[in-house]
């Protein structure tokens, strides 16, 4: 392992230096696993809080989860492999088991998810506005054809030191996902500050909005850029692959993340309406429910509430929050 160093000395490969290849791994495959608890309890939660959600929504979170699992097995295998099954088996040191070659269309399948989502949601927050779509989804197409050539390549010769000739495949799937990252949050940040109104309370969600929008490409692209240095400064060691592992998990807690984020964003900065999955909905302010009951009146009588047409140029979403015009 690294660094798979493929020359011979008296007939025999070099012995693998754990710290940079299997340390690293083993390393970020515990962290991996505490990822994948909290994705498991964000998938709970996603649907104890909204049981109404779209079917659509509701496959595309157990589509995570299930490919997560299967991320997370194949990264345990990996480490028992090398470090149970094959302990100082030369042979194996300087091969590639299968579920190492798997999680590299594994880690790419969760970021083309994460962002498949955070295309659709750039589409409705832009009102049908294809330019935003396009441009992450021809990134992505890169993204998914190198992950797909790195994979077959990978297949075809398991030696390390033959693939290490096509690290420029690996180099052109993590440029792509930062590339994503950075599109999708600069997209959504030009869009909803787009969309400030003459509404304070709805300034004020809109800009909640944009701070998640920041943090979620942020967190992500962070952890793809780390791993893109190391792939190229380290080109010979498996450092890289460690940190993908840390980067699939985050991509999947970051989506589920959106979608949890949903009621608390609306609790906590605006008191005048409550929002769905992706359906447009309006509600009155002074009929709205806390905890299931009505909320009191308080004594003296206040004064007499909005006609809900003081709100009616605006329609609430869970993606969106953006002004409109409602036809007469």
């Amino acid at each position: 392992m690294a660094p798979l160093a493929t020359s011979v000395h008296d007939g025999l490969p070099q012995l693998p230096t754990f710290n940079t290849s299997l340390g690293a791994i083993l390393l970020c495959t515990v962290i991996g696993c505490m990822f994948y608890g909290l994705m498991a309890h964000q998938t709970s939660r996603y649907f104890t809080l909204y049981p109404t959600d779209f079917l659509a929504l509701k496959l595309l979170v157990l589509l995570v989860f299930v490919v997560d699992t299967v991320h997370t097995a194949t990264t345990i295998h990996v480490c028992y492999y090398y470090l149970v099954n094959s302990f100082f088996d030369i042979h194996a040191a300087t091969h590639g088991v299968w579920s190492l070659w798997v999680e590299f269309i594994e880690t790419s399948a969760i970021m083309i998810i994460a962002h498949g989502f955070y295309a659709r949601r750039l589409f409705l927050l832009s009102k049908g506005s294809w330019v935003p779509v396009v441009s992450i989804l021809v990134v992505l197409a890169s993204e998914l054809g190198f992950s797909i050539a790195a994979t077959v390549e990978l297949f075809r010769k398991a030696y390390f030191a033959y693939f290490f000739k096509f690290n420029w495949m690996l180099w052109g799937c993590l440029i792509s996902a930062f590339l994503v990252d950075v599109l999708a949050t600069s997209f959504l940040t030009y869009v909803l500050r787009n969309s400030r109104t003459l509404f304070r309370k709805t300034n004020s969600t809109i800009d909640v909005l944009i701070v998640y929008g920041i943090n979620t490409g942020l967190s992500t692209s962070i952890i793809t850029l780390v791993s893109l240095i190391c792939a190229v400064a380290m080109p010979h060691t498996l450092v890289f692959y460690g940190i993908n592992i840390i980067s699939a998990k985050m991509y999947a807690n970051s989506l589920l993340a959106v979608l949890n984020s949903r009621r608390s964003i609306t609790d906590k900065d605006a008191d005048v309406y409550d929002t769905g999955s992706f359906g447009l909905q309006v509600f009155n302010p002074h009929q709205r429910k806390k905890n299931g009951e009505p909320r009191p009146q308080a004594a003296p009588p206040l004064p007499r509430p909005l006609d809900d047409s003081a709100f009616s140029g605006i329609v609430f979403t869970s993606d969106s929050f953006l002004p409109t015009t409602r036809k007469v």
